[in-house]
């Protein structure tokens, strides 16, 4: 656990050294996931661990959520989750290093973003729009995403595979506030 939170932070600070001196930062960002198939039983998780910060300067973001900070409703579940599918132990995070495209601080609306998305060791190239708020002096952040297990070999034991959803939903949510 040592060695994971010991990562974070190191990501954290290399992109922090990199972005210019307005920056907007959480450490209690949530996630959701939902891998739901109709007619079998839910397979969604929550984490409220998600790290993220905004240099409102590039438009420039990153976050990095620990996998074993996902919560299911089924103990089991969530076993099976970090030691069969995402290997928790051997990838500990996930991360997102990215660009908000046409950024204009302090601005409220929907915008595009690019960037690159790990997960499980594997990384995919990733486009889609994010909603941004500001007020009171802090960006409220909220984006969707679609991804594939395959596109990032989670492997699915034939057992299970109809009861998990070819494509993954997953929600984020951010409010992040000046960082000094």
């Amino acid at each position: 656990m040592k060695a994971t939170k010991l990562t974070i932070v190191l990501f954290l600070f290399f992109l922090t050294s990199t972005f210019s001196q307005t920056k907007y930062y959480t450490e209690a960002g949530n996630c959701k996931f939902s891998a739901s198939v109709p007619a079998f039983e839910p397979i969604e998780a929550e984490s409220k661990g998600l790290i993220g910060i905004l240099d409102e300067k590039t438009g420039n973001i990153a976050a990095v959520i620990p996998i074993n900070s996902f919560e299911f409703a089924i103990a089991l579940m969530q076993e099976h989750f970090n030691e069969n599918y995402l290997e928790s132990n051997k990838y500990p995070k996930a991360t997102f290093k990215g660009n908000i495209q046409n950024f204009i601080p302090k601005q409220s609306g929907q915008y595009d973003y690019e960037g690159t998305l790990q997960i499980h060791g594997e990384e995919r190239t990733v486009k889609g729009s994010i909603e941004i708020n500001f007020q009171d002096n802090h960006y409220d952040i909220t984006t969707k995403l679609i991804v594939k297990p395959e596109d990032y070999k989670i492997k699915i034991p034939k057992i299970v595979y109809q009861k998990i959803a070819e494509t993954v939903h997953i929600h984020l949510q951010l409010r992040l506030f000046e960082k000094s």
